[in-house]
């Protein structure tokens, strides 16, 4: 086995994890700083939210492109987890999507709450 077939599924699971950090990032951050926006009056939180969706769309395409790349790769006993890592892309593309719904919420919820209602 090459080199150069140990890095074709080494981030078919960026867009799972990526996803999970960036909605975590998004989720714990965006409220801490919801009083600073206030007092600012700059949306923090927003800010916050369109970093992360951004996070999860490199790392759901991080995981396509590992993806396609795993399914190009001729069938060889060279790589006897290839069909694990392109589930592991294909789940971890779908889990993007989810994060990124998540985040989009987060997203529109900041922009009609501005961090002053109490």
């Amino acid at each position: 086995m090459t080199a150069m077939h140990h890095h074709h599924g080494a981030f078919a699971g960026a867009g799972l994890f990526l996803g999970a950090f960036a909605w975590g990032m998004s989720s714990l951050l965006g409220p801490s700083y919801a009083d600073y926006s206030c007092a600012k009056r700059a949306m923090i939180s927003g800010g916050l939210a369109a970093a992360g969706l951004v996070l999860v769309m490199v790392g759901a395409l991080l995981s396509w492109r590992s993806g396609r790349l795993l399914q190009a790769i001729n069938v060889a006993p060279a790589m006897p987890a290839r069909n694990a890592r392109i589930f592991l892309a294909r789940v971890s593309i779908m889990a993007a999507g989810l994060f990124a719904l998540a985040i989009l919420f987060q997203l529109a919820a900041s922009g009609v709450f501005n961090g002053c209602e109490r």
